[in-house]
């Protein structure tokens, strides 16, 4: 994560995303998030020990001041 680095890919307001690595209060969040609409990541349950995310999904850095929690997610 940092600004030193190339973007990746851009996310529209709205875009769901899974929190995997860091917490809101921190400048930046580990995500994975669906390449295309209602693709499932398998990202939703917590796990016992941390890991390299392996799916088909899509990974990067965000900036935690652009991102909305939603518990109800």
């Amino acid at each position: 994560p940092g600004t030193q680095h190339a973007r990746l890919d851009r996310l529209a307001n709205g875009r769901d995303i899974h929190v995997c690595d860091g917490t809101p209060d921190e400048a930046w969040l580990g995500i994975v998030y669906p390449r295309s609409p209602g693709q499932d990541c398998g990202v939703d349950a917590p796990m016992d020990d941390a890991q390299p995310y392996a799916g088909a999904c899509a990974v990067g850095w965000v900036n935690a001041g652009w991102v909305r929690t939603d518990a109800a997610h």
